[in-house]
């Protein structure tokens, strides 16, 4: 059975020029957004974060930070969304033994810092 995250990354082909997310005064559509989530799979791909890593994106609600996260689901890493001025961030990361870091810049980059080598061992991937 597909995922939320599988029936969305079909959305823009019958979308299209459809409206899907609105940042900053400025409409994206669907297409756009199936883009970023292509460039963001990219990303994932350069940077050697693979399925079931651990991952906290630290970004706004940006459609850059929107398709990471969606990318991160698909992968099936553990995503936990933050903020960058989140205050209890480094327990964050050590409950949820994040592996990589990834933030958004205001122009839609990512970039990445890797936090641990150690393989998460949580509940969630039991």
């Amino acid at each position: 059975m597909p995922s939320a995250v599988d029936a969305l990354w079909g959305r823009p082909v019958e979308y299209g020029d459809k409206n899907a997310v609105v940042y900053n005064d400025t409409v994206y559509s669907y297409r756009a957004i199936e883009n970023y989530m292509h460039k963001a799979t990219a990303f994932l791909d350069e940077n050697g974060i693979i399925p079931y890593s651990s991952v906290m994106l630290e970004a706004n609600y940006s459609p850059w930070s929107v398709a990471m996260l969606f990318a991160l689901i698909k992968r099936k890493c553990i995503a936990v969304p933050s903020l960058p001025e989140t205050p209890q961030k480094s327990q964050m990361i050590e409950t949820a033994e994040i592996q990589y870091v990834i933030s958004t810049s205001l122009d839609g980059q990512y970039i990445s810092e890797k936090i641990s080598d150690k393989i998460p061992s949580h509940n969630l991937l039991t």
